[in-house]
């Protein structure tokens, strides 16, 4: 037996096993597409057109797919690419200087327990549209990435 090494039987295939299979999931979660149905998304908005005031919006007989798919994620329609942030979330955006410095950023996130979708939004078009959301809605099914 090596100085300083402990040896206890089983343990080190119970570690070796577990490293396995986490890095098992690891590679098979990111590399596998999901994509969602989202549905009734609503909520609060400011735009800059009513002086930034809170009101209530929401999306009215729209449905949208969140395809989560790493670097080639995107939400539809229309057809905006994203990122992947985390296991079940994206973050997307759209515009800058080629658009006249005019900029929305999009964030969705699920939560499959609850089978909820949180969306944010910030709008920066030097104009009366100007502003933010924070919509709520429902996951209403799978789609094909």
């Amino acid at each position: 037996m090596e100085k300083g090494i402990i040896k206890v039987d089983g343990v080190d295939m119970l570690i070796k096993k577990a490293v396995m299979g986490i890095l098992l999931l690891i590679i098979s979660s990111s590399s596998h597409a999901t994509c969602f149905i989202l549905d009734n998304l609503s909520g609060y908005q400011v735009r800059h057109d009513g002086i930034y005031t809170l009101t209530r919006s929401g999306f009215s007989n729209q449905q949208f797919e969140l395809n989560i798919a790493g670097e080639h994620s995107s939400v539809s329609p229309p057809e905006t690419p994203c990122n992947q942030t985390g296991p079940y979330a994206v973050s997307c955006w759209y515009g800058g200087i080629e658009f006249n410095g005019r900029v929305v950023v999009e964030t969705y996130s699920i939560d499959l327990e609850a089978m909820r979708v949180i969306h944010t939004r910030s709008t920066n078009t030097n104009g009366k549209y100007d502003g933010g959301n924070l919509f709520v809605g429902d996951v209403v099914g799978k789609c094909s990435p």
